[in-house]
């Protein structure tokens, strides 16, 4: 490309500082029908692109608009200022009052320099020129109707590949619409050829990207991560995915996914100690009976996942065919056989204790 095109995008929270009519955002900043049988507008907010004599090239409307019929004016003045009945007024507060009827602002547009387009959304604006811009788009449903409306992408200056051809091609209009088909579809390629680095780096992909990105990596994700979690799963690849089937990835992945820290208890932490046949049957029934068993031990704390999630999130970073238990606390346990004393055990009535350091068959006795 011999000339620069520069572009605006009006997407996520520059979307809603425009101004919307009978329009809601939904959690991804997508704007939706409030009234889904009832006409919807919206008007973007004033752009200056700081050149009195610019042109434009192209807008892109991004969305679903099934059902309605789709109306798009974009219009350029070289001022914001306007005679509106009779009167002085700045263009740029009236687009932006939610109290101005849409028709009306439709119809302050349509009387400047404009391109409009219905059920059309790539529209080509080489007509158009100006230094300040507004884009209206009015969506009207044949009854109920649901439909969304993403964003929208204004390039600027024009670009034509005319300019590539001879003198005598130059000059011909058709031409010059018949050869932006083909400009178009260059022009989207090589931004996205110019998006890839971002498209690749863990903190900038969109969330619908992220998974095909951890899929590259080599993640196995199947639903057990957020997407927040995954990029912190990406941030530390050598830990999570390096030293995978190791306690280390484990505690970290299990803490990542609960929000506090795991207790992990294998069998050759007790089995080498000396203990009572007694009490060795129950560190079996407690922490598995079973070579090369380890168990893990959550607190009872809301909002944990599910089990099942927990137990595929285990399986998959824990060596292959290893045995585990996963035990869940109760908020109070007995001091009677075992009790974890240390993690959820509470006086059932609260009173003065002491330590004397007394031993009963094996057992710790409190007094």
């Amino acid at each position: 490309m011999t000339e620069p095109l520069k572009a605006v995008n009006f997407y996520k929270r520059d979307l809603l500082r425009g101004c919307p009519h009978n329009l809601k955002a939904d959690g991804e900043l997508f704007l939706h029908p409030a009234e889904t049988a009832n006409p919807a507008a919206y008007v973007t907010r004033m752009f200056d692109t700081r050149d009195p004599d610019c042109t434009f090239n192209r807008l892109t409307v991004d969305g679903e608009f099934e059902g309605v019929r789709l109306e798009v004016v974009v219009a350029a003045a070289d001022t914001p200022d306007a005679v509106v009945d009779d009167r002085d007024a700045d263009l740029s507060e009236l687009l932006a009052d939610p109290g101005v009827d849409p028709a009306r602002k439709r119809e302050l547009l349509c009387a400047l320099r404009h391109v409009r387009a219905v059920d059309c959304t790539d529209l080509l604006l080489h007509s158009l020129t100006g230094r300040y811009v507004w884009v209206y788009a009015g969506a009207y449903p044949a009854g109920e109707c649901d439909w969304t409306l993403r964003g929208l992408r204004l390039e600027f200056p024009r670009v034509s590949f005319t300019g590539y051809f001879p003198e005598i091609y130059r000059q011909d209009d058709f031409f010059d619409r018949y050869i932006a088909v083909f400009q178009s579809l260059y022009l989207d390629l090589e931004r996205r050829a110019d998006e890839l680095p971002h498209r690749l780096d863990y903190e900038t992909v969109p969330d619908e990207g992220l998974l095909e990105l951890a899929d590259w990596l080599g993640l196995c994700c199947d639903g057990l991560f957020t997407p927040a979690q995954l990029r912190t799963i990406i941030s530390g690849l050598d830990l999570y995915q390096g030293m995978k089937g190791t306690r280390a990835a484990l505690e970290a992945v299990l803490e990542l996914v609960c929000g506090v820290p795991p207790r992990i208890v294998e069998r050759f932490q007790w089995e080498r100690i000396p203990l009572p046949p007694a009490r060795r049957e129950l560190y079996g029934r407690l922490y598995g009976g079973d070579s090369g068993s380890f168990c893990v031990l959550l607190p009872p704390l809301p909002g944990f996942p599910e089990p099942g999630r927990l137990e595929r999130l285990i399986r998959l970073y824990s060596p292959i065919g290893t045995p585990h238990r996963l035990v869940f606390l109760n908020p109070c346990s007995r001091a009677d056989d075992h009790c974890y004393l240390d993690g959820t055990g509470v006086l059932a009535t609260p009173g003065e204790a002491a330590a004397n350091a007394g031993t009963l068959d094996g057992f710790i006795a409190l007094g």
